[in-house]
């Protein structure tokens, strides 16, 4: 839901990231338990994930100025 959802820049951050965790293990399982060709389908999954990402409009990506000024006065 927040990959889809308007707004919420941070929070894309942090699902992109979840995702991609979650896409690796999952590989790694697979390789790990045996199953050799359906090793591939997370490697997919992380291809279109990592396209996602990559290809997603500059004004939808985090910047500092679209954080909130008390997360930059912390650093």
């Amino acid at each position: 839901m927040a990959l889809l959802a308007p707004g919420f820049p941070v929070l894309k951050e942090w699902a992109y990231a979840g995702f991609t965790i979650t896409f690796i293990s999952a590989f790694i399982s697979h390789l790990v338990s045996g199953d050799g060709s359906r090793a591939a389908m997370p490697l997919i999954a992380l291809v279109l994930l990592a396209l996602s990402y990559f290809l997603r409009p500059p004004n939808r990506r985090v910047t500092s100025a679209n954080l909130p000024q008390s997360t930059l006065d912390k650093s």
